[in-house]
């Protein structure tokens, strides 16, 4: 799982790991594709790129367009084994994106707590 993706260049190299290994999982990427004061503001066609980028992996990648905050209620508590947290680069924003997601990560999952 990953927050933040802009164009995806971090999620999609993890997408093609998923894919050349024949790994049994789901990525998901959750982003507003509309850029903020840290990443700038972007158009539509950043999301274009991204979705199109996206559908040679298809059959295991999900992109969900919406906040973080809202992301969360679409995830399982406990059901993310890898977390990559790319959002706003500020100490509160990943300090709360953290915090925020620490439910949803599974039994197996080390942090720095």
């Amino acid at each position: 799982m990953t927050l933040g993706t802009h164009w995806g260049y971090s999620y999609f190299a993890m997408c093609e790991a998923v894919h050349q290994a024949a790994l049994p999982t789901q990525c998901i990427a959750v982003d507003t594709w509309v850029g903020d004061v840290h990443a700038g503001q972007y158009s539509e066609e950043v999301f274009q790129a991204v979705r199109d980028e996206n559908k040679k992996y298809s059959s295991f990648s999900t992109l969900l367009r919406k906040t973080f905050d809202a992301a969360r209620e679409d995830i399982e508590d406990g059901s993310i084994d890898l977390l990559h947290v790319d959002g706003r680069h500020f100490y509160d924003d990943v300090k709360e994106d953290y915090e925020g997601w620490i439910p949803k990560l599974g039994s197996g999952f080390i942090t720095n707590r």
